[in-house]
């Protein structure tokens, strides 16, 4: 699974909503630019947020070795993510910091 699929999967388990997968518009997670491509289609569903007021199910846009990736708020300054080839973890925000885009919550949410 990669970071977009756990996304996919703990935020439906989450909320209810269920995120499309893009799997028919890339060839493998290491496809960065059409990655950001996707997210960027799905901006009209996501609201930015400052970090100080994120939320669990928020979702934390990074670029980590010159490619996008995303994670899942699951408690205020605490995030789950994959990387290719680890399991999933839940480990503190403030490691990826300086990597961080932004963080989006879907509108969906209250």
């Amino acid at each position: 699974m990669d970071c977009w699929g756990l996304l996919i999967a703990a935020f439906e388990a989450g909320t209810g909503i269920c995120l499309p997968s893009h799997s028919e518009a890339y060839a493998t997670a290491a496809d960065g630019a059409e990655t950001r491509s996707l997210l960027n289609r799905e901006a009209g569903a996501w609201l930015k947020v400052p970090q100080a007021h994120q939320k669990p199910f928020d979702v934390v846009v990074m670029h980590l070795a010159g490619r996008v990736h995303v994670g899942l708020i699951v408690r205020p300054g605490s995030m789950l993510h994959i990387r290719a080839g680890e399991t999933s973890v839940i480990v503190p925000l403030h490691r990826y910091h300086p990597v961080i885009e932004a963080i989006y919550r879907h509108k969906g949410l209250k």
